[in-house]
């Protein structure tokens, strides 16, 4: 099939005509399983038009409560620092989120405050000295209003409050000392600010209250509050606080409300469209018109509810534990969350047309374009570890010497491997699939059914195994390889560090290695490897896989990194906390899986996905191209006059996004065109 796209330049010179474009679709993920999102959600509010939960460093965002979309607050950065968001607020044209960060060999947390115009495109602020974390930001007044906690930097100092005009210069307004931690949610409501927090090890709780959110008050009260905010409506307040609601009419005098069973904590509140809603850790959802009378409501989920934000006429209400639900009038409640499984998924590949997914307990999943999938059976409950398809053929292996293969990808049957070892992994090359697994187990098949034990002299478990240019590696625990030209012949060597590769992948003539605090290795020959990309943020990785021109590792913390060459990566926005461990190309695009039946589905990587513009006048007549278009593809640059008549320039492999391409043969036209022309996929 062939493809081109085309840039139009007239005038002097240039206008680009655009036929398809965006970001890059390797920083383009879609939720497949769970759905709608398979993030833990907290943090969640409701502001400038949209609501907004916090996943670890990532910001979910949705316009109507159903349909989110993640983006990735927090920065990489060579220390590998994580982040834990626990807040966001709006005000003043800004969104600001606050939590904490951790950084690999540091002890202690840190706050961080991240800020936004738009609540997609988030920038790092720096955050003030001295504090474990953030624990809640609201907007009030004309500034925002923070609770830190500075539990394990200052055995003096519980916790601050602190206010900003802007999220970026901070100030300390209150300082409680001694054992009262300050992690509470903090909340404007009816022109004060309130902030509900535990005190810890007692019973109590302690109410703060500020009318500028600088001058604060506080008394300890009954009962335990948790981290519970407030609420105004229909002149009441609510503060849904652990085993009790608390009302009031002034914000000072505060009588119990309603009492509710000790399997129930109350958690959040929200008021709107004439209405209390307050959800509550198993899943209870309590409403009421007036603070005085309370009905039970079904939320459609046992899960913990751990905030309810509502706008546009929408109640929403989320958990960390990953429960959804809406509602349009806070008595009906609709549970969004649906999923094939909630095991986690260890590996997925593609061949004829179908993607298959394997994982814990025997579970496999099947998808025609890694969009729409189903539950399949694969006759065993031990769990996969490995898949790999050669031909026809079909073999997932795993715990117990497992083996399962199929002739479709549909059904399967179980294979006698002769062993009780785990198999770690599972490869196919020059018409043999070859097996490797713990205590140096090797297994060798040609048809998947059939299967010999082998030797590759390495007595150390084998973790991962791959094979390109016609060449078997094996990878020992402790850093050994072993090389085979068919998968029984085996010669050794080590790599010379003090551990193995987790993942390989053969891709551009070069293996891939993945090696944990070891970063990314290559190798031409499968024995002799050079360290190329070193970083706490590529210690993450685990596995990785080659399609479409590009190599593409995933690991623990949703972290992803992609390359066309092996060695210049790009660390890429998956939009998940959850651990990745499995990733294939097919049909265009990618797909990983991981923890908690995680899968994910990259952008389209086609070829119409290439881009040309902006076209820019250089010194000399020499006309400056932008490309764009999805890594690894490969493009014929033609131009014309005329758009009759067209003339090769250069042919340009995207390994870069955006590139540039300088046609010098431009000078003294008064009209250039140019086009892309590639072969499909």
């Amino acid at each position: 099939m062939t493809k081109s796209m085309f840039g139009l330049l007239g005038g002097w010179l240039v206008t680009a005509q655009l036929l398809a474009g965006g970001t890059d679709p390797l920083d383009q993920w879609q939720w497949r399983n769970p759905l709608p999102n398979g993030n833990a959600l907290s943090g969640l509010t409701f502001a400038n038009g949209q609501f907004l939960a916090t996943s670890g460093s990532l910001v979910a965002n949705s316009p109507d409560g159903i349909t989110w979309t993640t983006h990735n607050c927090g920065p990489v950065d060579t220390l590998g620092t994580t982040y834990g968001l626990a807040s966001i607020a709006y005000g003043n044209g800004t969104f600001v989120a606050v939590g904490l960060g951790n950084t690999p060999g540091i002890d202690g947390s840190f706050g961080v405050v991240f800020t936004s115009t738009d609540g997609i495109h988030w920038a790092s602020q720096p955050a003030p000295a001295g504090l474990a974390d953030f624990t809640s930001v609201v907007y009030g007044n004309g500034q925002f209003v923070a609770a830190a906690d500075s539990t394990g930097l200052d055995p003096n100092v519980g916790g601050y409050i602190l206010t900003s005009p802007d999220g970026v210069r901070w100030a300390a307004v209150f300082i409680q000392a001694g054992i009262d931690c300050l992690h509470g949610t903090v909340s404007y409501a009816n022109g004060e600010f309130f902030l509900p927090a535990p005190t810890p090890w007692t019973m109590t709780g302690t109410l703060y209250t500020s009318p500028d959110g600088v001058n604060w008050t506080y008394e300890y009260m009954q009962p335990w509050f948790g981290q519970s905010g407030v609420a105004f409506g229909n002149g009441r307040y609510v503060l849904a606080g652990g085993g009790a609601l608390l009302t009031s009419t002034d914000g000072v005098t505060w009588t119990n409300g309603l009492s509710t069973s000790s399997s129930t904590t109350a958690t959040s509140v929200t008021y709107g469209e004439g209405l209390f809603v307050v959800v509550a850790s198993d899943g209870k959802i309590l409403t009421s018109s007036d603070a005085q009378k309370w009905t039970r409501r079904t939320s459609g989920t046992s899960q913990s509810l751990g905030r309810v934000a509502d706008g546009n006429g929408v109640f929403v209400a989320a958990s960390s534990s990953g429960a959804l639900v809406v509602s349009t009038n806070g008595m009906n409640w609709q549970d969004l969350n649906s999923s094939l499984t909630t095991d986690s998924l260890s590996a997925v590949g593609y061949s004829g047309g179908r993607f298959v997914a394997v994982g814990f307990g025997g579970v496999l999943l099947g998808s025609p374009d890694g969009s729409h999938w189903t539950n399949g059976v694969s006759g065993t409950v031990q769990t996969f570890h490995s898949l790999a398809v050669g031909g026809d053929t079909w073999v997932a292996v795993g715990s117990g010497g497992v083996i399962v293969s199929s002739a479709d990808g549909v059904n399967w049957a179980a294979a006698n491997s002769g062993t009780t070892s785990s198999l770690r992994d599972v490869t196919y090359g020059q018409g043999t699939f070859v097996a490797v697994g713990d205590q140096g187990t090797l297994l060798t098949s040609a048809n998947g059914t059939n299967w010999v034990s082998g030797d590759t002299g390495i007595n150390d478990s084998l973790d991962s195994i791959a094979c390109g240019n016609g060449t078997f590696v094996a990878s020992g625990a402790s850093g050994e390889v072993a090389v085979s030209s068919n998968g029984v012949d085996w010669n050794q060597s080590n790599t010379g560090l003090n551990q193995g590769f987790y993942g390989m992948a053969w891709g551009n003539g070069v293996f891939v290695g993945i090696s944990g605090t070891n970063g990314i290795l290559l190798s031409v020959n499968g024995l002799d490897w050079n360290q190329v990309a070193t970083g706490s943020e590529l210690s993450w990785l685990r596995r990785v896989s080659f399609g479409h021109g590009t190599f593409v590792a995933v690991g623990s913390n949703g972290a992803m990194a992609t390359s066309t060459n092996g060695v210049d990566w790009i660390s890429r926005n998956s939009g998940t906390g959850n651990a990745l461990v499995g990733v294939a190309y097919g049909n265009g695009t990618f797909v990983t899986v991981g923890d908690s039946g995680t899968i994910l589905q990259s952008g389209q990587l086609a070829g119409t996905l290439l881009t040309l513009g902006p076209v820019t006048p250089m010194p000399g007549g020499v006309m400056s191209v932008t490309i764009n278009g999805a890594l690894g593809d490969t493009w014929q640059l033609q131009a014309s006059t005329n758009l009759v008549n067209w003339v090769p320039l250069a042919t340009v492999t995207i390994t870069n996004v955006p590139m540039q391409f300088l046609d010098e043969g431009a000078a003294n036209l008064p009209r250039r065109l140019y086009r892309g022309v590639g072969s499909g996929d």
